[in-house]
C-alpha cells in the first residue's frame, strides 16, 4: 500500500468525511511540489539535465511492423 493510501485509511478511521480525504492527499502532493520548486530555485539543475539528454540523444527511425501494419503493442 502506498503512503497516500495509508494516510487516507488513518484519516478515515479518525472519522474525517470522505470528501476531505482527497484534499489531504492533494495537500501533501502540493507541498512536495513546492519543495521541489524551491530546491530548483536555490540550486538550478533542470536545464543542465535537459541539455545533457538533448545533446546525447540520437534519432532512431521507426521500424516498420511485419506486413506493413501498425503494431498492436505500440
Amino acid at each position: 500500500m502506498n503512503g497516500a493510501g495509508v494516510r487516507g485509511a488513518a484519516l478515515a478511521d479518525l472519522g474525517l468525511p470522505l470528501e476531505l480525504l482527497r484534499a489531504f492527499a492533494l495537500l501533501a502532493r502540493t507541498a512536495g511540489l513546492i519543495g521541489q520548486l524551491a530546491e530548483e530555485i536555490r540550486n538550478p539543475v533542470a536545464n543542465d539535465i535537459f541539455l545533457s539528454v538533448d545533446r546525447g540523444n540520437r534519432a532512431v527511425p521507426p521500424h516498420p511492423a511485419d506486413g506493413g501494419e501498425a503494431s498492436a503493442s505500440g
